[in-house]
């Protein structure tokens, strides 16, 4: 067994099963790996060490990605964030990739079995793992296609094998709002102290005069006002907006509370601070 350690940055919509599940790993060892106290409260920006265990495997000339999971038996997307392969995902003779998941290597000499039929079956989660609509080094949609592998050169030259680069993180100044009855982007910019033209850039709204309800927006928040906030027993939005130089209103928007009375501690809270719009 061969553990093999890679930087991981935290994306919108991403949960400690998710991000396990695409490097085939468990929840318990990057919770351990990180010292995180709270699994349930990861962020968008948050730079995670992600602990795997498996095996170092040779590329052979007929060999595909599908194949190679196929034979060890791990989920191929896994293999493809291992190793941050980008499509279409093309593997070469005589290079090493790390199998994640896989307990050992006796399965390396034997060709690869029919096995399930392909793509997977939906209740394993695949072919399309959650990705939120980030392009690296997500699938496309309908999974992965097996692509023509090259022919084996007569004299195979050693090829260094490719480190894991990190994804450069998203910048931290923006928070997402669903769009509810009556809002306009005119609302929220003064509630959110923003401009109606900057929330128009960050989502390539053509129009500022049309939203649509259930619409998910990215609000930019300028001059590093964004703030996360964990409410503790005690804590009122009355109370915490006077700490930030906020609004109850402004709390209550951004978070999608309908009863600003009803906070709960351990509550994760999205906060614009120094923020207090005009009436």
């Amino acid at each position: 067994m061969v553990t093999r350690r890679i930087t991981y940055i935290v994306r919108p919509g991403d949960t400690l099963f998710s991000i396990a599940r695409m490097f085939n790993t468990s929840i318990d060892d990057i919770v351990r790996e990180n010292n995180i106290v709270n699994p349930a409260l990861i962020y968008p920006g948050m730079q995670l060490i992600i602990p795997m265990k498996g095996v170092l495997y040779t590329v052979r000339p007929e060999d595909t990605v599908y194949g190679i999971a196929m034979r060890f038996g791990v989920p191929y997307e896994s293999i493809i964030y291992a190793n941050s392969l980008v499509y279409p995902y093309v593997i070469y003779p005589n290079t090493t990739l790390f199998i994640p998941g896989a307990r050992d290597t006796e399965y390396a000499g034997i060709p690869a079995y029919p096995g399930m039929p392909y793509p997977w079956p939906p209740e394993y989660g695949y072919p399309n793992p959650p990705g939120y609509g980030y392009p690296w080094p997500y699938p496309p949609v309908g999974g992965c296609p097996i692509s023509p592998q090259p022919a084996p050169a007569p004299a195979p030259i050693p090829v260094p094998i490719p480190q894991p680069v990190p994804p450069t993180p998203e910048p931290c100044d923006y928070f997402v709002y669903t769009v509810k009855p009556g809002d306009t982007l005119f609302v929220l910019a003064t509630l959110f102290c923003t401009t109606v033209d900057a929330i128009a850039n960050a989502n390539n709204i053509k129009d500022p005069n049309k939203i649509n309800i259930g619409q998910r927006l990215r609000i930019p928040v300028s001059d590093g006002r964004l703030r996360y906030y964990t409410v503790r027993p005690g804590d009122s939005l009355y109370e915490i907006a006077r700490r930030f130089n906020t609004t109850v209103e402004s709390i209550a928007k951004a978070n999608d509370i309908a009863d600003p009375a009803k906070i709960y501690p351990g509550q994760r809270l999205v906060i614009i601070s120094n923020c207090k719009p005009d009436p």
